[in-house]
């Protein structure tokens, strides 16, 4: 046991090799929302993100813009839709990247757009994203994946969301805190990095202060615990159609690299885009 101590002095010596590493630029750049992505520089491999919001904040458009920022810097990017169709989740692509109505689509109007539908395809080619709706509800479909890889392993999984996995219903919590668990050794072992999204509890009727925090989190502490960082996600219009509708805040709650604190941005959900507030716009 004793022979597994290091010095100070030993790591100290070691320590410029590891420094040496440290990137000049972040690494899985989310590049959509440039000064996020300075704060927190970048994702990190070998990381899990939670990214958490009560239902209808905008969760499943947040990492899917995410995981089109990442693939647009050629990494390999899983997504794992345990709630939404495939389909539905590429749409929403298409919309952000054109800024086409969702409501339009939605109504049958697709024909108008069959100019920018081809320019989409034609940038589909060799795009490093893929999806399922089949994997993912345990950990072992995640690592059976991950192995059948071989040489081409993904460097990002998307997991949309905890809440969705297979449980048996008599001990929910045990299940998601053994799934963590082993999503966590995934990460390091593999060095991919895990973006989680997760619900936040309700509200009550009683409460007014509907802004979340990490205590928040449903389901397990486990989540706090095993995140590298979270994103907790803020739409005050939801709460009060009074407010700006493009009014959003990604609040860093955890953050073990980087800094915390709140980020403000743009949401414009009729295109599923989030984007940097304007220096004019403040």
């Amino acid at each position: 046991m004793e022979s597994t101590l290091i010095t100070a002095q030993e790591l100290a010596i070691n320590l410029e090799v590891h420094l040496l590493k440290k990137p000049k630029e972040p690494l899985l750049p989310v590049s959509s929302l440039p000064k996020l992505n300075q704060r927190i520089w970048g994702l990190g491999k070998g990381r899990v993100i939670i990214v958490a919001g009560r239902t209808a904040m905008g969760k499943t458009a947040l990492m899917s813009q995410i995981s089109c920022d990442l693939a647009k810097a050629n990494n390999r990017v899983v997504y794992l839709s345990l709630e939404m169709p495939k389909e539905e989740l590429h749409t929403r692509c298409f919309s952000r990247e054109f800024k086409i109505s969702n409501n339009e689509l939605e109504r049958g109007n697709f024909d108008k757009y069959l100019g920018q539908y081809k320019h989409f395809v034609n940038s589909m080619q060799s795009f490093p994203l893929k999806y399922s709706e089949c994997i993912g509800m345990n950990w072992k479909q995640i690592d059976e994946m991950i192995n059948a890889c071989e040489i081409n392993k993904p460097q990002a999984i998307v997991i949309d969301h905890i809440n969705h996995i297979k449980t048996s219903g008599i001990n929910d919590k045990a299940v998601i805190d053994d799934y963590l668990t082993n999503i966590l050794t995934l990460s390091r072992k593999h060095n991919i990095t895990f973006i989680i999204g997760a619900q936040i509890n309700r509200i009550s009727q009683n409460e007014k202060n509907t802004y979340p925090e990490l205590h928040h989190l449903k389901g397990t502490g486990r989540l706090e615990e095993i995140a590298d960082m979270v994103l907790l996600l803020y739409w005050p219009y939801y709460y009060d159609n009074r407010k700006p509708l493009d009014g959003y805040q990604i609040i860093i709650g955890k953050n073990r690299y980087g800094s915390m604190g709140v980020h403000e941005c743009r949401f414009q959900p009729q295109y599923s885009l989030f984007e940097e507030v304007i220096a004019d716009e403040r």
